[in-house]
């Protein structure tokens, strides 16, 4: 693994990125409920990680002469106490407490608990304000920073931006040792630009250089009792096959048990040359210690820009009382107040594009949300909802380990908005335990955009999924979109991988002009599926392919590059992904419909139903 070294470089978008690695400071005694900086006292220093137009000097950044304006800031902070008490955390400007950007978390003792904190939200400053992070208790404690980071970045809007990102929605099992290794189960998301994934790696294309922001999310479960959980280290590593030492400026640590679901965050800014790898790494205190990753997100966005953003933000400062009627059903987050709004409106915690503004683009989001329950092992799934649906890779979950224990969580996801219709919701579910109240502590939900949309105001095409797999020696491609606007058709591109890097050439091997199911469907805001068979392929050779949309005016948006090697008839006895789709009509009584896709053909097949003791109770398919 490689150290994250970063340049100074001068850039004329402001940013700072300071940190706190591997804290080996003696622990300091907090005042109650009295605000103190971080890193103040016996509590080890903040260093400079990189900074544009900022300064640090004892633990606070101050804006220099060239800064000032609308800063997206986001926090990481993993600390240990001694007793039991209820910590806050937030972001001060000019010395003053906290107030809109802050979250809540219990630690139990230093034997029980090592844990993450973290939150985001939009601030704006003025040369020689300072910003720091604070922390509060509920009551007086010892307070221990291991790892910390703070990012500050001007929110600006570019003609052309690039950005990545990748996922884990699906549990992985995994036994990380004392060293780092990778993190695996990644997938790419669909929204890419100048970059790619590939062996849980995101990597930088030719013209992706330059300095990013970078963060990651991770919901997990650990190992071992309650009262002895095993100690997770997580950190962004930039390539990591190649690197010789530990991460050190992303990192963040937390204890979790066999029946925790902990959440656990870090941030930074990197500097990225073409061909450079960023992946999640995870090590523990101690060997043999499993651990199940149920989600989790890495996202980068590269610092560029010089116009004024749509941008839009709100938050919860006060205690709310959320009532939840039923089990697996989402529920709006509390009773938001607006904050920053720039060509965006606000009503009913709701987030809308104002009509006839130039608010359409793609977005940067951060959310974070502090939360407490009266059940013991409460179980939530935390998403963004963009138009009424999910949002893909948004989604984070946190279990409440006993009554009134206080959890946090944070994303950041890219969102395409297309038209009035892609409102911004925050929404929470109960996956495990009983209905009941619910108690919102604190949450912050804001987003910028990175780039704005065509001159109507529109993008052109948003997908869901884009995938290749491969059997009987062809590379079968799926894409689904969840809209399109003024969409002609697809063209479809491959890559064949070489040794020499420089020889490859992309190939546009099917395009809508052509290929009569590439066309596009105009306008539309229903889900539509495409597919394509690529039969010009050699087994056991690997390629890669890339896929683009064409509008009306002939504006051509390429999306994520993805890869697969080609297979023969023999090397696909199971198939490679089993999608079972959702029961229909549910409830129902007494008849349901279950269907379910396969994406390459399998030799045997078996469809069985269980209930939730593990007994079988039906077979309704077996055989051929």
């Amino acid at each position: 693994m490689m150290v994250l070294t970063i340049p100074l470089m001068s850039y004329g978008q402001d940013y700072a990125f300071v940190y706190i690695n591997d804290g080996t400071g003696s622990t300091s005694s907090v005042p109650t409920a009295t605000w103190t900086t971080v890193g103040d006292g016996s509590q080890k220093d903040f260093v400079t990680g990189s900074v544009n137009n900022w300064t640090l000097s004892a633990n606070v950044l101050t804006a220099g002469a060239g800064a000032g304006g609308t800063y997206m800031v986001r926090y990481s902070l993993s600390y240990a106490g001694v007793a039991t008490n209820n910590w806050l955390a937030g972001i001060s400007i000019n010395n003053a407490d906290p107030t809109t950007i802050q979250s809540q978390r219990t630690v139990v003792s230093s034997t029980k608990d090592t844990g993450t904190i973290s939150g985001s939200g939009l601030i704006t400053v003025s040369v020689g304000q300072t910003v720091r992070l604070k922390v509060k208790p509920s009551s007086i404690g010892t307070f221990k920073p291991i790892e910390a980071q703070i990012t500050l970045v001007e929110v600006t809007e570019a003609s052309t931006s690039y950005y990545g990102g990748m996922q884990i929605s699906s549990d992985q099992i995994q036994t990380p040792g004392t060293s780092f290794t990778k993190l695996t189960g990644f997938a790419a998301l669909s929204d890419l630009s100048g970059w790619t994934v590939s062996s849980n790696e995101l990597v930088a294309g030719a013209s992706a250089a330059g300095t990013y922001l970078v963060t990651y999310s991770s919901t997990f479960t650990g190992i071992g009792a309650v009262g002895s959980p095993a100690t997770y280290t997580h950190g962004l590593v930039k390539n990591g096959s190649l690197a010789l030492t530990d991460p050190t400026t992303m990192k963040s640590i937390v204890k979790a048990n066999a029946t925790d679901r902990q959440h656990t965050s870090a941030c930074g800014i990197v500097s990225i040359i073409s061909g450079d790898k960023i992946s999640v790494e995870v090590k523990t205190a101690n060997s043999g210690k499993q651990m199940t990753t149920r989600y989790a997100q890495v996202q980068l966005y590269k610092i560029t820009g010089t116009t004024a953003p749509s941008v839009a933000s709100m938050y919860i400062n006060t205690d709310q009382t959320l009532a939840i009627g039923a089990m697996t059903t989402w529920y709006t987050v509390g009773t938001f107040t607006s904050g920053t709004l720039n060509e965006w409106g606000f009503a009913s915690n709701t987030l809308t594009p104002t009509t006839g503004s130039d608010a359409a683009g793609m977005y940067r989001l951060d959310y974070s949300l502090s939360f407490s329950s009266l059940v013991l092992d409460d179980r939530y799934s935390i998403a963004v909802f963009v138009g009424g649906a999910q949002k893909l890779g948004s989604t984070s979950q946190r279990k409440i380990r006993s009554a009134n224990y206080l959890g946090t969580v944070t994303g950041s996801v890219l969102v395409p908005v297309t038209s009035t219709s892609s409102t911004i919701q925050l929404k929470i579910r109960k996956d495990m335990g009983s209905t009941g109240n619910m108690t919102i502590k604190k949450a912050n939900l804001a987003l910028y955009s990175l780039i704005p949309g065509s001159h109507d105001g529109s993008l052109p095409v948003e997908l869901s999924d884009w995938k290749a797999t491969s059997s009987l020696g062809v590379v079968k491609l799926f894409w689904t979109t969840d809209s399109e606007i003024e969409n002609q058709g697809f063209i479809i591109e491959r890559n064949q991988e070489t040794g020499d890097k420089s020889q490859n050439t992309w190939l546009e091997i099917a395009s809508f002009s052509k290929n009569p199911e590439l066309l596009g469907q105009g306008s539309t805001t229903s889900q539509n599926d495409y597919y394509f068979i690529d039969k010009q392929v050699k087994v056991g050779k690997t390629y890669h392919y890339r896929l683009s949309d064409v509008d009306y005016r002939g504006s051509i948006t390429r999306h994520a590059e993805i890869d697969v090697t080609v297979k023969d008839a023999g090397a696909d006895l199971k198939p490679s992904d089993v999608k079972l789709h959702t029961a229909f009509p549910n409830p129902f009584n007494p008849d349901v419909n279950l269907s379910f896709t396969l994406e390459n053909s399998v030799e045997n097949l078996s469809l069985e139903i269980y209930d939730l003791q593990g007994i079988l109770i039906n077979t309704l398919s077996s055989g051929y």
